[in-house]
């Protein structure tokens, strides 16, 4: 599969859409054009033209970047829909969180439906991109002197195939590990407890991998090599289908040795699912 843009900073997400059609997707041609306030897009596949025009006054660099990516992977994915036949539930949005996308447009004084429509979301994904805002009142929002603390460590034992956050498997980027660390701590030293005094921090996290990482003796972090048994958040679920599968067949038990089983995990899953 082939996809050429003239705009080196939309291919990364048009990609991502192509991806959702994949493997039926063609080679792909993407033009990109702006104009007064008008985003063209054009998308050449299998001999046909498709053309489309959306209109939205930027109001600085940022938000133009923004509204050039979600109008280039709406194009893409309203030519890949009508190429394949194919509609996703999802339509042209792509990452893992589209309540953000919401509450954006919230923030913006409108209701984010509209553009979720727009976008081809199917109705009961915007029913439940609603249903969670719903949820979320009282808990999500922007407070005077309130903040949210993120720390990402973009480390982990293997990169899942599904994962959209920038991280690298350790078998690959272990040189740069202890740097980063060295990296973080001088970051986060404006933000000692006396310097942020009377913020009232609302949500906070740090990835287990990273908490992991964090914790870990070097000699420990070294040994990590690609997937192993301490991906136990995927091996987790692939036990339970093995035990599934070995109990129909008559087996009586599944023993899962602790040298594949980290902390338990494992084991916990099999005895929740007997519950």
């Amino acid at each position: 599969f082939m996809l050429t843009t003239n705009t080196e900073f939309l291919h990364a997400e048009l990609m991502d859409v192509v991806r959702l059609f994949w493997p039926d997707a063609p080679d792909l041609s993407h033009s990109f054009l702006y104009a007064e306030n008008n985003f063209i897009n054009t998308v050449i596949a299998e001999g046909r033209e498709f053309a489309y025009r959306d209109e939205y006054p930027c109001a600085d660099e940022l938000e133009f970047k923004r509204y050039a990516k979600r109008f280039a992977k709406l194009a893409v994915y309203n030519a890949l829909k009508t190429l394949t036949g194919k509609i996703m539930p999802w339509g042209a949005l792509t990452g893992i969180r589209p309540t953000k996308l919401a509450y954006g447009e919230r923030e913006q004084g409108r209701p984010f439906e509209p553009m979720f429509e727009k976008f081809g979301v199917a109705p009961e994904n915007i029913a439940l991109v609603g249903d969670v805002l719903a949820a979320q009142e009282g808990i999500y929002g922007r407070e005077e002197g309130a903040a949210d603390l993120y720390i990402g460590i973009p480390f982990c034992p293997s990169k899942c195939n599904y994962c959209s956050f920038i991280t690298a498997d350790i078998g690959k980027t272990e040189k740069y590990l202890e740097s980063y660390l060295a990296a973080l701590e001088k970051e986060v030293e404006p933000y000692a407890p006396a310097a942020i005094e009377g913020t009232v921090l609302t949500a906070a996290r740090i990835g287990e991998w990273g908490m992991r990482l964090l914790f870990m003796p070097q000699s420990e972090r070294l040994r990590l090599r690609g997937m192993d048994a301490r991906r136990a958040d995927i091996l987790g679920g692939a036990a339970l289908l093995l035990r599934a599968a070995v109990l129909r067949a008559g087996a009586d038990r599944v023993t899962v040795s602790d040298r594949d089983n980290l902390e338990g995990y494992v084991l916990r899953l099999c005895g929740e699912a007997e519950k």
